[in-house]
């Protein structure tokens, strides 16, 4: 067999896409398409139709994909609850921004001399440079 008899053009009308990786094409079916191969009835034969994906909802909010493993990585980033790591610290939440955000605000951007937090207010480098000036 030929290197170009693997090359495999894409089903859907007026897609450009060609690869010789069966599983390649599925990605991009999934991907760029939102659908997915129709088994054969015959084993060992190449998939040749179609589908639309069904949609997975995710049951705590209104978002919505394709795959398993993007909804589990939705609710994991989004919805379980994570306790600050460090130590003495009681802040939880189900958000990973938000939880960056706080490690990133009161754990790790502190002025080591008197404890100053920055906020919205002033930088760490200003509140140095004013308040600690050649000290």
């Amino acid at each position: 067999m030929k290197h170009s008899d693997r090359i495999k053009k894409c089903p859907e009308e007026g897609c450009k896409y060609s690869t010789s990786t069966p599983r390649r094409m599925e990605n991009h079916l999934r991907r760029e398409h939102k659908k997915m191969w129709v088994t054969p009835a015959t084993e060992g034969q190449e998939p040749t139709e179609t589908k639309p994906l069904d949609k997975m909802l995710c049951q705590q909010c209104a978002f919505s994909c394709y795959t398993e493993r993007e909804l589990q990585k939705h609710v994991e980033r989004r919805h379980q609850f994570r306790k600050c790591p460090e130590e003495g610290c009681d802040f939880g939440t189900t958000n990973g921004t938000e939880m960056a955000s706080h490690r990133a605000m009161m754990h790790r951007l502190r002025c080591g001399i008197c404890n100053f937090v920055p906020g919205w207010g002033k930088t760490l480098s200003e509140h140095r440079c004013e308040d600690h000036l050649g000290k």
